[in-house]
């Protein structure tokens, strides 16, 4: 399917790296957000508005610049959403949805619709134009709709790794 093809390809990168760019709508109301994404194995880093997440050596980094906190926290719980681990999350739908390849607007796409039919959350993946990774989600569930455009590329950049020094007025908080 056209699922697992994102997931291999994105598999096959090794470093990868993401700019992204999210559309939020609910009730008539809209947001946008941009941010970036690069990691290798449990190695992360992800930059949304206020927010950086560092993964390394089992361990999470959340630094959130607004509040001036830093929560420290097994990697484990990292997660496996769309932004802190696109590969997981793809590769994680096909347990719970059903998927239907198709064509949209001229571009390859995966229709998803969740298997439980109490739970309403409908997912479209337009792929990129060879259709080999993901390009643009859209998730919607009732009068909200999160559209998230990527541009996944190997990367050869390092992976910004956490420093206290960085962040020295910054409370830390350790979960661990």
């Amino acid at each position: 399917s056209l699922l697992d093809t994102f997931v291999r390809t994105l598999s096959g990168m090794g470093r990868l790296s993401t700019e992204f760019v999210v559309n939020m709508t609910e009730q008539n109301e809209s947001m946008t957000f941009e941010g970036s994404y690069i990691a290798e194995g449990q190695n992360v880093y992800v930059k949304m508005q206020d927010i950086e997440i560092y993964a390394a050596d089992g361990v999470k980094y959340e630094v959130n610049s607004q509040s001036k906190e830093i929560i420290v926290d097994s990697a484990a719980t990292l997660g496996d959403d769309l932004f802190t681990n696109p590969k997981v999350f793809l590769s994680n739908l096909t347990s719970e949805y059903n998927t239907l390849d198709t064509e949209l607007e001229g571009l390859k796409a995966v229709l998803l619709t969740h298997q439980d039919i109490t739970k309403t959350m409908q997912i479209t993946i337009l792929a990129n134009d060879d259709a080999t990774l993901p390009e643009t989600i859209v998730m919607e569930e009732g009068t909200t709709v999160l559209t998230v455009g990527f541009d996944f590329k190997p990367s050869n950049k390092p992976i910004p790794r956490f420093s206290r020094d960085k962040y020295p007025d910054f409370e830390l908080i350790d979960m661990r």
